[in-house]
């Protein structure tokens, strides 16, 4: 939820994706590498990581990855689907056994309610596109400028709450 990535993006990511730039910890969300595959051109981008995932032990964690793979070695590859395949059905799995399992509710409800949140926060559109690697709508935002830095990006990061 603090991060708006896909099922995939997530399950595919290698430690090496994780990386700091100016004191800011992001997540590189690339195609770079063996069986790594976007959506789109828009989707490779770079995502702060929230302050809550760090309080959480993320960077910890990744760092105890260093030698693997992938940050999620358990989840194998599936040619239509990628990595995210097994990720969707342990989250399925995971919210059955914590009681919160639903009709519609799912891993990509995750990625909604980081969107919500930022629009409710009224952050810009076209920064909520970039966060998320949706193709931006116009030709301004599409095609001229340079983007968002990752310090406008970890301020609209920010605003998602677990509310």
């Amino acid at each position: 939820m603090f991060t708006g990535a896909r099922l995939r993006e997530v399950a595919q990511l290698v430690p090496s994706d994780i990386r700091n730039e100016g004191g800011i910890w992001y997540i590189d969300i690339n195609a770079d590498g063996e069986k790594k595959s976007l959506k789109s051109p828009a989707a490779k981008r770079r995502v702060p990581v929230h302050s809550e995932l760090i309080r959480l032990g993320f960077l910890e964690w990744v760092e105890g990855c260093a030698k693997q793979l992938r940050l999620f070695m358990s989840f194998t590859h599936n040619t239509k689907e990628g990595y995210g395949r097994n990720l969707g059905r342990w989250f399925g799995t995971f919210l059955t056994k914590i009681g919160m399992k639903e009709d519609g509710l799912v891993f990509h409800s995750l990625r909604h309610t980081a969107i919500t949140r930022m629009r409710q926060a009224s952050i810009e559109l076209s920064l909520v596109q970039e966060i998320v690697g949706h193709e931006r709508d116009t030709v301004t935002d599409g095609y001229f400028g340079e983007g968002y830095t990752l310090a406008q990006k970890k301020d609209a990061i920010e605003k998602i709450t677990a509310r």
